[in-house]
């Protein structure tokens, strides 16, 4: 499906006394009309990208089963190497005479690998291969035991069970230090074996098991690839995430990271990008109804009241949520517009170049302000919100804002106002203030935040934030906050009065209560809410019995019983921002390949699993970094139809 891209347009201030407000409203009033059709133009399309997809069989062709074959995130994705069998390190240099290179696992025997693997629902053809080599320890007896590919299950003692073998080297085997590559394909037992498996919900691994005295082995680019068609079921709504790319200069130094607003279906049939965003937008959210995508970012960051906002994308366009309107609304709104004017006092020793804007305002007033002295600002297109509605006022340079002691002006057609006091710029200000995290009520008309000084709350009716949620009941401060979807329940993630970490559910005219606890590593974090309300799933660390592998899975609690269930057993690797589907019976995911404990090497991949067999589920996105992905439960009307 083509990718529609959006052009934003950037408005690139020129700070200094020598550049006349006359020249900066002809630039504007010039581009006004530009700027609105493209932006009205470009937003215009949500339902035509966000499409749920079908369902059905869908065919794929070279599915690679292995997310880590060729070891580039080192430790990632594999379950370990157990007994004392050796590392994943960079492959050997020039002493072999065809070294696949990169990175690779050495084996000191005994030793083992193993991943689980995820085939589609009907496989028709497979291939599974490697490079591998030897390398002789001991000049005498050296002697192989042991090297071999399998697939095996778990059986009802949690005990791995063998499935098939794909090929087994023994003390036959020619021992030499030469890179070699073995491919071997799947035979009508094999293909069927895993045919069956998929369907009755079997949990699949790759073991890759090494035994011998006097040799050790490496092994690199390990390959499983598949073809045949995955089975999806008829899932609705569309799943939006972030997703941000980092590219290299020409000097290979790394540059800032690329954000976009994608959206993709439930099957992947349906993808595209959505809105392309500057720096770090986190998190995104559905209405109830799935007509509006909120999103926190810093669009206009010269004309907000805050460093970022939370802004809503639709069919009818993009709007700024709290503290409305944007730029793009002022310029469009058919309204009267009246003047703004008021005093600066720079109380710095140093001169400050100012940026001035007022709620409503077409264009903002740069002014130079001497030290200790005062300098006047004009607004004179300010579009009247309404009669008795305080427009507010802030003066900004660089993330630092500074107001008025009494914001507000009200803002009268075709009249000049004059601001109540003075703006004072001192060493203070309000260091910019990020909004993210954004949530939903249950009825759709107020949205829940988080800022600098905890949990916001805000009506759509005027879009102006309130604290919600002060330090107190024993939260410090919320993060993740999810709103419930039947009633005005509360789960967000916050330290107790002993700092421990919990998830907590607040409800009206209740103290917040410690519903999930843990510490650390183990602290349960990122709670989503089922459709109905019955419980959540949520994410914590967990490990085998034997605590060698451990990893950040998914679990569910029920509020019925009070229970809680394990959901996933990922190795060296977690789980992070879980989202739910409208039927509640599917779980959408970012997983998160971690790489060598001494690295910051990662690998992120957008998945979706069946709650009931966690067996069944498959990936949507393997590149582009995919961030906090969000579910809408309810598709839009234009979606239906309708």
């Amino acid at each position: 499906m083509k990718c529609w891209m959006q052009t934003l347009f950037l408005v690139i201030l020129i700070f200094g006394g020598t550049a006349s407000e006359a020249g900066k409203k002809n630039k504007a009033a010039g581009d006004k009309g530009k700027e609105v059709e493209e932006t009205m133009d470009a937003e215009r399309r949500l339902s035509r990208i966000c499409q749920p997809g079908s369902g059905g069989l869908l065919e794929v062709h070279g599915l690679h089963l292995l997310r880590n074959g060729d070891f580039e995130q080192k430790r990632a994705a594999w379950a370990g190497i157990a007994q004392r069998s050796g590392t994943l390190a960079p492959g050997p240099d020039g002493r072999a005479s065809r070294n696949p290179g990169g990175w690779g696992a050495h084996f000191s025997a005994p030793g083992y690998l193993i991943q689980e693997v995820y085939p589609p629902t009907t496989v028709r053809q497979g291939n599974f291969g490697l490079d591998y080599r030897f390398e002789i320890t001991k000049r005498r007896g050296s002697m192989l035991h042991l090297f071999e590919a399998s697939l095996v299950t778990l059986d009802d003692e949690g005990r791995y069970s063998l499935l098939s073998t794909l090929f087994k080297f023994n003390r036959s085997t020619r021992l030499d230090s030469y890179w070699r590559r073995i491919v071997v394909s799947l035979d009508n037992r094999q293909l069927s074996m895993l045919s069956r498996g998929r369907s009755e919900a079997k949990p699949f691994y790759l073991l890759l098991r090494f035994e011998g005295e006097g040799v050790e082995l490496d092994i690199d680019n390990v390959t499983y690839r598949v073809n045949g068609k995955l089975d999806y079921p008829r899932l609705t709504g569309m799943i939006a995430y972030l997703a941000s790319q980092r590219s290299e200069t020409s000097s290979g130094d790394p540059e800032a990271a690329q954000t976009s607003l994608r959206c993709i279906s439930p099957d992947g049939a349906h993808s595209g990008i959505l809105l392309d965003l500057e720096g770090n937008s986190p998190g995104a959210s559905w209405s109830p109804d799935g007509e509006i995508l909120a999103f926190p970012s810093d669009l206009e960051p010269h004309y907000s009241r805050r460093t970022s906002e939370i802004w809503g994308l639709s069919d009818e366009g993009l709007k700024k949520l709290t503290n409305p309107p944007s730029r793009n609304q002022a310029m469009s709104d058919s309204r009267e517009i009246g003047v703004v004017m008021g005093t600066i006092r720079n109380a710095t020793p140093e001169t400050k170049i100012v940026l001035v804007y007022a709620q409503g305002s077409r264009f903002s007033h740069s002014v130079s302000v001497a030290p200790g002295k005062r300098a006047r600002f004009v607004l004179d297109e300010v579009v009247d919100l309404g009669e008795g509605v305080n427009q507010w006022i802030v003066a900004r340079i660089g993330r630092k804002t500074w107001e008025p002691p009494e914001n507000g002006v009200d803002v009268e057609a075709d009249n000049e106002i004059e601001m109540d006091g003075e703006i004072v710029i001192d060493e203070g200000g309000v260091e910019g203030e990020i909004l993210s995290a954004p949530t939903w009520s249950h009825e759709g008309k107020e949205l829940l935040f988080t800022g600098d000084k905890g949990l916001f709350m805000t009506a759509l009716v005027d879009g102006t934030p309130r604290l919600w949620m002060p330090t107190t009941g024993g939260a410090l401060r919320g993060t993740d906050p999810a709103l419930s979807p039947v009633d005005d329940r509360l789960l967000y993630e916050a330290q107790g009065k002993n700092l421990e970490q919990a998830i907590w559910m607040a409800a009206p005219n209740k103290a917040p209560i410690a519903v999930r606890e843990g510490s650390g590593d183990w602290a349960p974090k990122s709670p989503a809410w089922l459709p109905d309300g019955s419980g959540f799933v949520f994410v914590r660390r967990s490990c085998d019995s034997t605590g060698t592998y451990c990893g950040g899975d998914l679990y569910f609690y029920d509020f019925a019983n009070k229970k809680e269930a394990r959901i996933t057993e990922l190795y060296n690797e977690r789980i992070e921002s879980p989202t739910v589907s409208g039927d509640g019976k599917y779980v959408a995911f970012v997983r998160v390949l971690q790489g060598n404990k001494d690295g910051d090497d990662q690998r992120r991949e957008l998945w979706v699993l069946e709650l009931a067999n966690p067996a069944i589920q498959w990936p949507l996105v393997l590149d582009g970094d995919p961030h906090e992905p969000s579910w809408n439960h309810e598709e839009p009307r234009s979606m239906k139809g309708e």
